[in-house]
């Protein structure tokens, strides 16, 4: 199975984090300024992506064995080019770097483009310092860690929801996406069980 890291250009993940998930990876995929975390921490970069107009680092002096420069005027984000390019890679697996941060807009957006990823097959995922996110459809076992915090987030109206090995459990209960019902529930047993109608975001956190 095919599987890719990219790092796009918001909050960067503590070290020991990456390292931990992109020590097996197949491909890892730099979005622009993305690759100025990269270097410091002298990761190997399969792919260079985007308009490069946040990249700190001297692009003449990458040494990355593929860089795909495109226009800074352009229809997609950088991280949803790379994403595309995870797509072309043949990946079944993509964890995302760096998506979130002090642009909400960049933020709220590059939550949803894990939708492409599920569209195509892909187990997609999106980490941070303090936060695991990812989107389903249907039944979801959710492994027990070190996050305290268990969330649904329904992205549309009347979603089903049920939950077990949680502290708050649901049985087929109709959620909108403007409920806050199912926030900060806590798994209590090894594996929670989750199962959604539609489109769902499960987030995973710690403060």
């Amino acid at each position: 199975m095919i599987s890719t890291v990219i790092v796009a250009g918001g909050q960067f993940p503590k070290k020991e984090i990456f390292n931990e998930i992109a020590k097996d990876v197949d491909y890892i995929i730099a979005a622009d300024s993305g690759y100025d975390y990269l270097i410091q921490l002298d990761v190997k970069v399969d792919y260079l992506i985007g308009d490069f107009d946040s990249i700190e680092y001297d692009i003449n002096e990458v040494k990355t064995p593929d860089i795909i420069q495109f226009p800074k005027e352009k229809d997609f984000t950088d991280l949803h080019i790379a994403i595309n390019k995870a797509i072309e890679l043949g990946s079944k697996k993509v964890t995302i770097f760096g998506a979130t941060g002090t642009r909400l807009d960049h933020t709220i957006t590059n939550i949803f483009l894990l939708r492409i990823l599920y569209n195509n097959g892909i187990d997609g995922k999106i980490i941070d310092n303090n936060n695991e996110i990812i989107l389903i459809r249907g039944k979801k076992e959710v492994q027990k860690t070190h996050y305290k915090y268990l969330s649904i987030i329904p992205l549309s109206n009347n979603t089903e929801v049920s939950i077990s090995g949680v502290k708050y459990p649901l049985t087929n209960k109709q959620v909108s996406f403007m409920d806050s019902l199912c926030i900060s529930n806590e798994i209590n047993e090894f594996v929670a069980n989750v199962e959604v109608s539609d489109y769902s975001l499960v987030i995973q956190s710690i403060d």
